[in-house]
């Protein structure tokens, strides 16, 4: 199933926001990407994208990582050289503040988004390739056919989470309005229709992910 920002914001606002009116909506159209955005970004923590990315013909030992690295290679990924068909895995190592190694070879990252291999790749004396693989921050759709590549069960819970993001706006207004109130008209803040709405959103949100274990992501490379 393909799902793109249109169809999938277009559900939100039919099935969850109830925001059918096209000539007054309550939300922009922009307003629901971002809120579509930080949902993503929310959910990786749960269940990330599983990537990877190719240095070809690598001769030195600092590569600059990916901008969607989710998570640290030292935790979750996996990095290795090829040549031909020879594969030679690396291990993460420990390293000192001064960035000296414990090791003779092995990999560590540092700062967070750069690679360093503790020695120059050399697989059998020929052209080596080196291969991360990672798990990365969902990217967050622009145009209308943007797609969103969360699985296909996550798809209910990510439309709860966006419906908690927009009312997060919505209540502040409210709450801006409500100071003038006075009592009893007020009443407390947990008498807030807009933030018990929100909390429901958030309940059915993390009842849907609890359906699925939280991905495993520091031995799912073993698999292979």
């Amino acid at each position: 199933m393909t799902l793109t920002l249109l169809s999938f914001r277009d559900s939100v606002r039919r099935s969850v926001l109830k925001d059918v009116n096209p000539t007054t909506p309550r939300w922009s159209d922009g307003e629901i990407s971002d809120f579509i955005a930080w949902s993503l970004d929310t959910f990786a923590h749960h269940t990330a994208q599983a990537t990877s990315v190719s240095y070809t013909g690598v001769t030195g030992t600092t590569f600059t990582l990916p901008d969607n690295l989710f998570e640290s290679l030292d935790e979750s990924g996996q990095v290795y050289l090829k040549s031909g068909d020879t594969i030679k895995y690396l291990a993460p190592v420990r390293y000192a503040n001064d960035r000296s190694v414990f090791s003779d070879d092995g990999f560590y990252t540092f700062p967070d988004k750069t690679l360093n291999l503790v020695k120059t790749p050399v697989v059998n004396g020929s052209t080596t390739d080196l291969i991360v693989r990672y798990f990365a921050y969902y990217n967050h759709p622009v145009q209308n056919t943007d797609t969103i590549d969360v699985p296909r069960w996550a798809v209910a819970a990510l439309s709860y989470l966006v419906g908690a993001h927009s009312l997060a706006g919505v209540g502040m207004r409210s709450a801006n309005i409500s100071q003038w109130k006075e009592k009893p008209e007020a009443g407390s803040p947990e008498h807030n229709a807009l933030r018990k709405q929100q909390e429901w959103f958030l309940e059915m949100y993390n009842l849907e992910i609890d359906r699925r274990h939280p991905q495993d992501r520091t031995n799912f490379w073993v698999r292979d």
